[in-house]
């Protein structure tokens, strides 16, 4: 019976930690964004002259009621992506917009408004995918 609390516990934080090293080590990620009894949050990404574009993706780390999305938001123009598949440590496909340089939102929803645990993964890139990001996005303050 101890044996089977504790593993419950014990392997989805094994799990955890390998998505996380995985996508740290490949790319710029919004490390386990999470939503208590919310359905929304929102990030701000800033990406400098030569940007032309965004391109985010999420991954749902729980496997809960409720769909995890990614909505990539500039200037009155948006773009989103859902990880359909919660749980299974594979993102979504990429949500991308061609907004230019500057101040870029990411706004993670779950349909349902329960505990729920994120990735995003995200790129500010030239028109031909060139990396151009140098900050880290960061959870905005309403």
């Amino acid at each position: 019976m101890k044996k089977n609390k504790i593993r419950s516990i014990v392997a989805p934080l094994v799990l955890l930690a390998g998505v996380f090293y995985a996508s740290a080590s490949s790319a710029h990620v919004y490390n386990l964004g999470l939503m208590f009894d919310q359905t929304t949050q929102v990030l701000t990404l800033n990406c400098p002259a030569g940007t032309d574009q965004v391109r985010a993706q999420v991954l749902d780390v729980d496997p809960n009621a409720g769909f995890m999305t990614v909505t990539v938001f500039k200037d009155g123009s948006a773009a989103s992506e859902s990880d359909l598949i919660q749980g299974d440590g594979t993102y979504g496909d990429f949500a991308t917009l061609a907004g230019g340089a500057g101040t870029y939102y990411l706004i993670a929803t779950q349909t349902a408004p329960l505990f729920g645990g994120y990735f995003i993964q995200y790129h500010c890139e030239t028109s031909g995918g060139i990396e151009t990001t140098v900050s880290e996005a960061v959870e905005h303050q309403l």
